[in-house]
């Protein structure tokens, strides 16, 4: 990570509907806390709304009871049963990170992988949705995330970013292209 911008804790709300609300995502790991009694979805895009091609990750879906992986609103790539992984009285902290095509998520500082998959094709996501919903509301905490001083140290660091992107990604290129 870059030293420009200062870290912090930002905190957001989610309603009982499923419906994602997107932040830029700045590498390849999400690090978050979340508080809701069941359903946190995440969904990996190349922008600020739902697109293909992207990948989702459902925590404590299925009343609670499962947690998957999915690509473009197919079908599971993943999913394993995870009963009480969600708490609508506490926060519980969770990473996803993905590497080439694999996806894992994990639970606060285990290194090992609760859940992973292998995505059909690569995701360079530069954004993140997040979401509750089926009845559900949640309170979610990002920790990756970066409050600026500047549009200029935004800037920077954007240019930073696509510049890895550009670079890193086989589809990167088409990402490039996209904020040129």
């Amino acid at each position: 990570m870059t030293d420009i911008g200062k870290r912090e804790v930002l905190e957001y709300e989610t309603g009982d509907e499923k419906s994602y609300k997107f932040l830029p995502l700045f590498g390849n790991t999400l690090r978050f806390s979340v508080k809701a009694a069941h359903d946190c979805h995440l969904a990996f895009t190349r922008g600020t709304a739902e697109s293909e091609p992207m990948f989702e990750v459902f925590i404590g879906a299925w009343s609670g009871e499962a947690s998957a992986i999915r690509f473009n609103k197919g079908e599971d790539l993943a999913k394993v049963d995870t009963p009480e992984i969600l708490n609508d009285g506490e926060f519980r902290e969770f990473w996803v990170t993905r590497v080439g095509k694999a996806v894992s998520v994990g639970k606060g500082g285990d290194s090992d992988p609760f859940l992973q998959a292998e995505l059909p094709e690569l995701v360079c996501s530069t954004h993140f949705g997040y979401s509750t919903g089926y009845g559900a509301t949640g309170t979610f905490h990002f920790y990756s995330c970066q409050v600026f001083d500047s549009g200029v140290q935004y800037l920077m660091l954007v240019v930073k970013y696509l510049m890895k992107v550009f670079t890193v990604c086989d589809a990167g290129h088409q990402v490039f292209e996209d904020y040129a």
